[in-house]
C-alpha cells in the first residue's frame, strides 16, 4: 500500500471510530432525554390545573435547553463525520492536519474566545508609553543647574522623584542662536524664530536617531516634547523642543588608565562593540565625525555617547579614472582611484567601508590606545594586546573581529586571575 494511504489510515480511521462512538453515545443520551421530557410534559399536563411550581418550571426549562444542545451536537458530529469521509486527500504535514481537525471539532471554543479590542471598542485601551516623559508630564521635572553646553544646546541637571536626569534644550544664550539674533535688524526682528530653527533641528536629529537605534553605547533617551521652534523661556511647561536623558558624570579619559586591567579591558570591549553596531546600524554604516571627550559620559561605570549632532551615514565620495600604461606586451588599461583613504576601492562613486575605519581610527586615538596600553596588562597577555593594538593602528582589523580578539584575551585573564 502507498505510504501516503498508510499514513491516512493511521490517523483517519481511529478518528472516524472515535467520532462514531461519540455520535452513538449522544444519540442514546438524547433518546433518554426524549423519554424523560415526554414523561415530564405528561406529568405537567396532569397538573395543569394546579399552581405551577417555580422549581419544576426551571427544571423543565433546563431539560429543554439541554435537549436542544444535544440535538445540535448530534447534527454537528454527523456533519463532521460526513465531511471527513468525503476527504480524498490528507495534508502532507500531520501536525497541520491535526490542527485543522482540532479547529473543526472545537469551533465553539474558538468562537467563545474574547475578540481583541480595537479603538472602536467601548473598553479602555491601555497602551504603555515607550518613554517616561512627554509633553503632559515633562514640566514635573525640576531644573537645578546648567551642567553643559555646546554651540547650539544647553544641558541642565533635572530632578524627578529624587532621581537625577539630564535635560537638553535650545536657548537664546547659545552661540548659534545668539549670533543669529545679533545680525537681525529691527525690521527683521519678526524673523527671530528662524534663528532657533536650525539648532532645534539638530536636537530633533538626536531624538530621531535615538528613536531608531538601540545600543547601550548611546545615552538612553527618557522622553521628549516638541511644541514649537522658538521660546525664550526655560520653563518646561512651554519650551519648544526638549529632550530628557539618563544622567551621567563627566569623563576624564586619562583617569581610565588607573582602573584595573579587567575594567579597562571591559571598556575596550564595550567600545569595540559600539563601533561594530555603528558599522551595521539600521540606518547603514554610521560615522561619528566629531570624536571628543566631552561627547562621552560615564553612566554607572559604562562609557556612553551623548552628542549625536555630527553622526551620519554618508560614505565619502570618490572618482574613478582609467590609467593606460605601456607594457612589454602592449598597452594595459587599469581602473584606479586615489581619493579613498585606507586603500579602499571606489565603488559606485563611494568609498565603502571608510566610515567604519574612520570610527576605529578616532576611537583608538581617544580611548583604545590608552585603555589597551600593553605595559598596563599582565605579561601573560601583554604580547597579544600589543599585536592587537598594532592592527588597530594600521586599520587592519574590523570592529567585529576586535570584539572577538578582546573577548579571547578577557577569557585568558579570567582563567588566570578570576576577573
Amino acid at each position: 500500500m502507498d505510504r501516503r494511504y498508510m499514513k491516512l489510515s493511521l490517523i483517519f480511521v481511529p478518528m472516524i471510530v472515535y467520532l462514531s462512538i461519540m455520535f452513538r453515545v449522544i444519540d442514546n443520551f438524547c433518546e433518554e432525554t426524549d423519554i424523560s421530557t415526554d414523561e415530564t410534559v405528561h406529568s405537567t399536563a396532569v397538573l395543569k390545573n394546579t399552581k405551577p411550581d417555580t422549581n419544576m418550571s426551571r427544571y423543565l426549562q433546563s431539560l429543554v435547553k439541554k435537549y436542544d444542545e444535544l440535538e445540535q451536537e448530534k447534527v454537528y458530529l454527523l456533519s463532521l463525520i460526513k465531511s471527513l469521509l468525503g476527504r480524498n486527500t490528507l495534508s502532507q504535514d500531520k501536525n497541520n492536519f491535526m490542527n485543522e481537525l482540532d479547529k473543526m471539532v472545537h469551533p465553539r471554543i474558538i468562537k467563545a474566545q474574547k475578540p481583541k479590542s480595537d479603538w472602536s471598542s467601548t473598553e479602555t485601551n491601555i497602551v504603555k508609553p515607550k518613554y517616561l516623559f512627554n509633553c503632559t508630564n515633562i514640566n514635573k521635572i525640576s531644573l537645578k543647574q546648567k551642567i553643559g553646553h555646546g554651540v547650539s544646546k544647553q544641558a541642565f541637571l533635572g530632578i524627578y522623584h529624587g532621581q537625577e536626569i539630564a535635560v537638553k534644550m535650545v536657548t537664546r544664550h547659545q552661540k548659534d542662536v545668539r549670533n543669529c539674533l545679533q545680525k537681525l535688524s529691527d525690521e527683521d526682528i519678526v524673523k527671530r524664530h528662524e534663528c532657533f530653527m536650525f539648532p532645534n533641528m539638530k536636537l530633533m536629529k538626536e531624538i530621531l536617531l535615538l528613536e531608531q537605534m538601540d545600543h547601550p553605547g548611546f545615552i538612553k533617551l527618557l522622553g521628549y516634547c516638541v511644541r514649537s521652534e522658538e521660546t525664550d523661556s526655560t520653563d518646561l511647561s512651554e519650551h519648544g523642543v526638549t529632550a530628557v536623558y539618563e544622567y551621567g558624570k563627566r569623563l576624564n579619559v586619562a583617569n581610565l588608565q588607573f582602573n584595573t586591567f579587567g575594567s579597562r579591558l571591559q571598556h575596550a570591549i564595550d567600545l569595540a562593540d559600539f563601533l561594530s553596531y555603528l558599522d551595521n546600524s539600521p540606518l547603514g554604516s554610521l560615522r561619528v565625525r566629531d570624536f571628543k571627550e566631552t561627547h562621552f559620559l560615564l553612566v554607572n561605570s559604562s562609557i556612553k555617547m551623548i552628542d549625536l549632532d555630527d553622526v551620519d551615514n554618508l560614505e565619502p565620495s570618490c572618482d574613478i579614472y582609467y590609467d593606460t600604461q605601456d607594457t612589454e606586451y602592449g598597452n594595459e588599461t587599469k581602473a584606479r582611484s586615489t581619493t579613498c583613504e585606507f586603500d579602499l576601492p571606489c565603488y559606485m562613486g563611494l568609498c565603502i567601508g571608510s566610515n567604519a575605519k574612520n570610527n576605529l581610527k578616532m576611537m583608538n586615538k581617544l580611548f583604545l590606545s590608552r585603555l589597551l596600553h600593553p605595559k598596563l596588562f599582565p605579561s601573560s597577555v601583554s604580547e597579544k594586546v600589543s599585536d592587537l593594538l598594532a592592527r588597530i593602528d594600521t586599520s587592519n582589523i574590523s570592529a567585529a573581529v576586535l570584539v572577538q580578539q578582546l573577548s579571547n584575551i578577557q577569557k585568558i585573564l579570567f582563567s588566570v586571575y578570576g576577573h
